[in-house]
C-alpha cells in the first residue's frame, strides 16, 4: 500500500514568464491541436517556407504533434528549473558548489527543498540514527542540478545515478557489513572501492585509466589532504541517495540495500508500486513526498488517476491534450500554496505516518477559471516594456525552434536582469541615504550629544569660575577703595598740618589734640584689658566646672550602665527557671547593698566637690592680692583664651 504524501508547488515568476513564451512559440499549434482550428493562409505560408528552410538547412518541419509533445516535455523540465529548459547548460554557480539564491528562488520546487532540507538536517530517524534519503529526479541534468546545490550542506552524498560532480568520499556501510564491525559513521576517502548496488564503483576509483591500472607499482590508498577521523568519532549526518526515476524503473534493488526511509520525488508520476521501492514491515511503502505543481499537467494526470501510461497512443495523446488544456485554462489563476505549510510537523507527520492529510490534491471547478484565450500569451511582470507578447508564426524545425526559443529566453532574462540591476541600484542608492541618515543619527547621539554636553559643562564650570573670580575682585575692589578713603583722609589730614607747620599756635594746639587722643585711647585700652582679664578669669571658672560635671557625668554614667546591666541580668533570673528565682532575696539584699554604698560615694563626692571648691577660693584669694596694675598689662600673653581639658593655675 502507497505511503504518498504531496506538496503542492507554485511557479515563480520567471517560470511563469517562460512558460508565457512558450505558449507565444505554440500558440498556432495549440489552437489546431486542443481546438481543431486551422488558418488556410498559414498553411499555405507553413507549406511555402517549409520548402525555403528544406533548401536552405535542409531540417525537416516539426509536425503538430511533434510541437505538443517538445510543448508538454518543456512545460515538465520548466516546473522544475528554468535552467532545464536549455539542453547543454548548467549554470557556473552550481558547478562551482556556490549556488545563489537566485537561482534557488527561481524554481518552486527548489524553494520547496530548502525548506525542507533545512528541517532534514536536524531530524533523526529511530533510535536517533540518521536518516537516509532517496531525492528522485526525472533526468541526469536535473540530478547534476540538485548535486550542485546539496554539495557542502550538512548531509552525506551518494549519486546512484549518472556521474558525480565531486566525490566527497562518503562511504555507505551497509547492514551486512556492521556485523563486521564496521562504523556506519566512517568517512571513505576518494578512491575508495565501495561498490554500488549494480556492482559498479560508486567512487573515483572506476575512472582510473588502464595505464595507471596495468602499472606495476601499487597504489598508496592513503590521502594526504584528508584528515583521519580520530577512533570514535562517528558522522552522524542524513544521507541523501540521488537517483531518477528511469534508473529506478530498470534496477528493483537500488533502494533495497541502503535501508532508506524517505523518498522525496521531484517527479510526480513516480510508479509507487516498483519493486526498487521499499516496503515497510506493515505492508506499506516507505513514506515519499512529491513535489507537485498546482494546475500543471502532472497534477491533473494524478488526480484523474491516469498516471499509468496505456498501450493506446491515440488515448495517451488525447489524456496528454487534455492535461494541457487544463494547465492552459489555470495557469494565471494565482494561488500561495505554501504560505501556510508548518514544515518541520509536515515532515514529523511523514516519518510518524500519524497523518495523511496530504495524500489528497483535488483540482480546481470552472468556477475559478480566468477569462480570455487560454492561449494568449502575456508575461507575469511588466518592467516598463510591453507586457503583451507576440505569437510566433514561424513553421518551425528542430534547429530555428531551439534558437527561437533561446533569443525569447535571452531576451526575457535580460529584461529582467536590467529591471533587477535597476531596482538594486535604487535599493543601493536608498541603502546609501538610510546609511548616511542612521551615521548623522549616530553622530548626533554619541559624537555630538556628547561633545555638545562635554562643551556645555566646560562653558557652565568657566562662568561658575568667573562669577567666584567676580565675586572675589569686587570684594577687594570695595576693601581697597575703603582703604584708598582712608590714605586719601590721612593724605588730607596731612597736608592741613603741613599747611599748619609755619604757626607756632595752631602746631601747638594741634599737639595738645593729638595727646589728648591718645590719653584717651590708652584709657579705653586700659578698660578693655581689664574687661579681657575679667572675661578670661570668668571662661576658667566655666571651663573648671565644666570639666567637673562632664567627671561626675562620664562617672554617673559608667554606673548607670553597670546598674542597668545588673538588673537586666536580675529581670533575667527573674523570669528564668525556678532554681534562678530561689536567689531574688539574695540578689534583692546585694542591691540594697550597693545602693548604701553608692550613697557613700555621693556624699563623698560631695565632699571632695566642696573642698576642692574651696581651694579655687583660697587660690583666687591669693592671686588677686598680688599687683594687679602688672598683672592686667601682661594678662593677655600670661592667660590661655582657649578650651583646655585640664584646669589652668597661675
Amino acid at each position: 500500500m502507497a505511503n504518498t504524501h504531496y506538496l503542492s508547488v507554485t511557479l515563480s515568476e520567471f517560470q511563469k514568464d517562460l512558460v508565457e513564451i512558450l505558449v507565444a512559440m505554440h500558440q498556432k499549434n495549440l489552437q489546431t491541436e486542443l481546438y481543431g482550428l486551422k488558418d488556410d493562409q498559414s498553411a499555405a505560408a507553413a507549406s511555402k517556407s517549409q520548402l525555403s528552410q528544406h533548401q536552405h538547412y535542409a531540417y525537416p518541419q516539426l509536425s503538430s504533434t511533434q510541437m505538443t509533445y517538445m510543448f508538454d516535455s518543456h512545460i515538465r523540465n520548466l516546473a522544475n528549473h528554468p535552467c532545464l529548459l536549455v539542453d547543454h547548460y548548467m549554470p557556473r554557480q552550481f558547478l562551482k558548489m556556490e549556488p545563489i539564491a537566485r537561482l534557488i528562488q527561481s524554481s518552486g520546487k527548489f524553494n520547496v527543498l530548502q525548506h525542507l532540507l533545512s528541517v532534514l538536517t536536524n531530524t533523526t530517524g529511530t533510535d536517533s540514527r540518521p536518516l537516509k534519503i532517496a531525492l528522485v529526479a526525472h533526468s541526469i541534468k536535473e540530478l547534476d542540478i540538485l548535486e550542485g546545490l546539496l554539495l557542502g550542506q550538512q548531509f552525506r552524498l551518494k549519486r546512484l545515478s549518472g556521474t558525480s560532480l565531486c566525490d566527497e568520499g562518503h562511504v555507505f556501510v551497509r547492514q551486512n557489513d556492521l556485523s563486521e564491525g564496521t562504523d556506519t559513521g566512517t568517512m571513505g576517502t576518494v578512491g575508495s572501492n565501495a561498490t554500488g548496488p549494480m556492482g559498479d564503483s560508486s567512487t573515483s576509483s572506476s575512472n582510473k585509466s588502464p595505464q595507471a591500472s596495468s602499472s606495476i607499482y601499487t597504489r598508496d590508498d592513503y590521502h594526504y589532504d584528508k584528515t583521519s577521523r580520530a577512533a570514535g568519532d562517528t558522522d552522524s549526518r542524513n544521507w541523501l541517495f540521488l537517483a531518477t526515476t528511469k534508473h529506478l524503473l530498470h534496477n528493483e534493488s537500488l533502494l533495497q540495500q541502503y535501508d532508506t526511509d524517505l523518498i522525496l520525488a521531484f517527479d510526480p508520476l513516480l510508479d509507487t508500486t516498483l519493486k526498487s521501492i521499499p516496503v515497510l514491515p506493515s505492508g506499506n511503502t516507505i513514506p515519499i513526498v512529491k513535489l507537485l505543481v498546482r494546475d500543471s499537467p502532472d497534477h491533473y494526470i494524478m488526480a484523474k488517476g491516469l498516471a499509468n501510461s496505456t498501450n493506446d497512443h491515440e488515448l495517451d495523446y488525447k489524456i496528454l491534450k487534455e492535461s494541457l488544456q487544463y494547465f492552459l485554462r489555470y495557469r494565471k489563476v494565482d494561488s500561495s500554496a505554501n504560505d501556510d505549510i508548518d514544515y518541520k510537523r509536515f515532515i514529523s507527520d511523514v516519518l510518524s505516518a500519524s497523518d495523511d492529510k496530504h495524500c489528497d490534491l483535488p483540482l480546481r471547478v470552472d468556477d475559478e477559471l480566468t477569462d480570455g484565450d487560454i492561449t494568449a500569451p502575456q508575461f507575469y511582470t511588466d518592467f516598463g516594456t510591453r507586457k503583451d507578447i507576440v505569437a510566433s508564426n514561424t513553421v518551425f524545425n528542430v534547429k530555428n525552434y531551439q534558437r527561437e526559443l533561446m533569443q525569447r529566453t535571452m531576451d526575457r532574462l535580460q529584461d529582467i536582469n536590467t529591471q533587477f540591476h535597476s531596482n538594486k541600484e535604487k535599493l543601493v542608492t536608498r541603502q546609501l541615504l538610510e546609511t548616511e541618515r542612521q551615521n548623522k543619527l549616530d553622530f548626533l547621539k554619541h559624537d555630538g550629544v556628547g561633545v555638545n554636553f562635554k562643551s556645555l559643562e566646560a562653558l557652565q564650570k568657566e562662568q561658575l569660575d568667573s562669577e567666584k573670580r567676580l565675586e572675589r575682585v569686587t570684594a577687594e575692589h570695595e576693601k581697597l577703595g575703603r582703604r584708598r578713603e582712608k590714605l586719601m583722609e590721612q593724605v588730607t589730614a596731612l597736608k592741613r598740618l603741613r599747611a599748619d607747620a609755619h604757626d607756632p599756635f595752631k602746631l601747638q594746639g594741634k599737639i595738645t589734640e593729638f595727646k589728648e587722643q591718645i590719653a584717651k585711647q590708652k584709657q579705653e585700652r586700659n578698660q578693655l584689658l581689664e574687661k579681657n582679664f575679667s572675661l578670661n578669669s570668668r571662661s576658667n571658672e566655666l571651663r573648671s566646672d565644666y570639666q567637673q560635671k562632664s567627671a561626675d557625668a562620664a562617672a554617673r554614667s559608667l554606673e548607670l550602665a553597670s546598674l542597668k546591666k545588673t538588673q537586666e541580668e536580675a529581670l533575667k533570673r527573674k523570669n528564668g527557671p525556678l532554681a534562678s528565682q530561689l536567689n531574688y532575696l539574695a540578689l534583692v539584699q546585694t542591691q540594697a547593698s550597693l545602693r548604701d554604698e553608692a550613697s557613700q560615694w555621693a556624699e563623698e563626692n560631695s565632699f571632695l566637690s566642696q573642698y576642692t571648691k574651696k581651694l579655687n577660693e583660697l587660690y583666687e584669694t591669693k592671686h588677686t592680692t598680688k599687683k594687679p596694675v602688672k598683672q592686667s598689662k601682661r594678662g593677655s600673653g600670661r592667660y590661655r583664651s582657649t578650651r583646655s581639658t585640664s584646669p589652668s593655675y597661675v
